[in-house]
């Protein structure tokens, strides 16, 4: 029979099988029909491939009268053994047949490949158009290890690694040392387990549709593995192209520019509640940088924040929150500031703003002594109670610039619970002294004083609102 229906084959070609509902329809026994035009006689095979959509593979072969009068005798081969073929049983799976009618025909076919843009799309969000912002977003994921997220991040970024540091690197040495299959086989079974987590703890009690952010280091792997789980959920993902390699970019290009805002600097004696100003500032509508609150240092020896551990940010962090801070201002508004030195603690003031803040106007605030030494205790509380162990080591440290004798004076003044007299002594011996050179060396634009008699809050109120009223364009 296979060699009577080679000679009569008069079409054969492929097709898309799907079900009225717009599915694949289930896999069926070859389907036998005798109708036909003319009262041809036509055999048609079809085994529908079960993935939605994809496309299978149909051979008709008519018996009865060919319309083509001739054919080449390679086709007529090639039909005797497709022929062959289809009289014998069908094969377990479509995928099977789809092989055997590759092999049949030469081994150039290859089954389908199934389309993995169908259903959710993710967006892309590219630095060279977009700030990233995670106010943009519900939720900001980053799936990086958790040491690179504590190194630097996106401002109000999760933490949500896919590897954590240990699992990171023991992929890393198996791509390296033995082989990247075998890593990356490794890597998914620990990503799959991450994924889980991940999806329990941050994404159970949220809506469809809500807007995600999702990067890694360079927008590969680890970000994809997430951010198409969350799609196919049903959240409406974007996926930081470049990941936190590009977003860093981003940060260092907008602080190179930052030397075009227009500066105004709040100076004045340690004490004089300069970053009160600023917060009375920022509440009346200014555009206020916070070099200290993004140090988490106070700008100076015993600047360290308890709350942060006396630890401060890496420089990349540091960067970023000044970033953060930042990156709607104008430029035609004034941009308010502490007035620091290069360095607040150990961490560096970009240069583009260092520069500008060098040149720029000066509002040199005065306030009385026993004001200052009142605001001093209060801020530093917790070097009268749990921290004075700290306090004398610092002060210890002091004796290499202010002497032995100076230093050893201010500890027996710690001892005794002299507060007053010890905030009013370091005050006049050590900080006004520093302060006064710091200004001669770092600070060449104008200068103009603001008297404030005390640092209650409507004094500092009325001070920045006739602030703004000088400085606004």
């Amino acid at each position: 029979m296979a060699q009577r229906v080679a000679h009569e084959v008069s079409s054969y070609h492929p097709c898309i099988g799907t079900s009225r509902a717009g599915r694949c329809s289930p896999l069926k026994e070859p389907k036998h029909t005798r109708a036909g035009k003319g009262g041809v006689k036509t055999r048609a095979l079809l085994w529908p491939s079960p993935l939605r959509g994809s496309p299978t593979w149909r051979r008709a072969v008519h018996i009865g009268q060919s319309n083509h009068p001739s054919h080449s005798s390679a086709r007529a081969a090639r039909n005797v053994a497709l022929a062959t073929a289809l009289e014998e049983t069908p094969p377990a799976t479509p995928t099977a047949q789809l092989d055997r009618w590759a092999n049949i025909e030469g081994g150039d076919q290859k089954p389908p490949l199934l389309d993995m843009n169908r259903g959710p799309r993710l967006r892309h969000l590219c630095v060279d158009s977009h700030l990233v912002d995670s106010l943009e977003y519900d939720i900001t994921c980053d799936v990086r290890s958790p040491g690179e997220y504590e190194e630097d991040r996106v401002l109000g970024a999760i933490s949500t690694p896919v590897l954590d540091d240990e699992e990171r690197a023991r992929v890393g040495t198996l791509y390296k040392q033995r082989d990247p299959f075998h890593a990356k086989k490794v890597g998914s079974a620990l990503v799959a387990a991450n994924l889980s987590k991940i999806i329990e703890e941050h994404f159970m009690d949220r809506e469809k549709g809500e807007k995600v952010l999702v990067y890694c280091w360079r927008g590969g792997e680890r970000s994809l593995s997430l951010a198409h789980t969350l799609c196919r959920i049903g959240f409406d993902v974007t996926l930081l192209q470049g990941g936190y390699r590009a977003y860093r970019q981003q940060v260092m290009r907008f602080l190179e520019r930052c030397g075009e805002f227009n500066y105004v600097i709040i100076a004045g004696r340690t004490g004089s509640a300069k970053g009160k100003l600023l917060d009375s500032l920022q509440a009346s509508g200014a555009q206020v940088l916070d070099l200290e609150g993004a140090a988490s240092h106070r700008g100076s020896i015993l600047g360290q924040d308890p709350a942060t551990n006396f630890t401060q940010p890496s420089q990349k962090l540091f960067d970023s929150r000044i970033f953060h801070q930042m990156q709607y201002f104008e430029t035609s508004r004034p941009v308010f500031v502490e007035g620091e030195s290069s360095k607040v603690g150990i961490r560096h003031v970009p240069q583009a703003i260092w520069m500008a803040m060098k040149v720029a106007k000066v509002v040199e605030v005065h306030v009385p002594m026993p004001a200052r030494v009142a605001w001093i205790r209060a801020g530093y509380e917790h070097f009268e109670t749990t921290h004075v162990s700290t306090l004398k080591k610092h002060l210890k440290v002091l004796a290499r610039k202010r002497g032995h004798e100076t230093s050893e004076r201010w500890i027996s003044q710690v001892e005794e619970g002299a507060w007053d007299t010890f905030v009013q002594d370091i005050l006049e011996n050590h900080y006004d002294p520093g302060y006064a050179a710091a200004g001669k060396r770092d600070r060449d634009g104008p200068v103009s004083t603001l008297t404030l008699q005390d640092t209650s809050d409507d004094t500092y109120a009325q001070a920045a609102r006739d602030l703004m009223s000088e400085y606004s364009p």
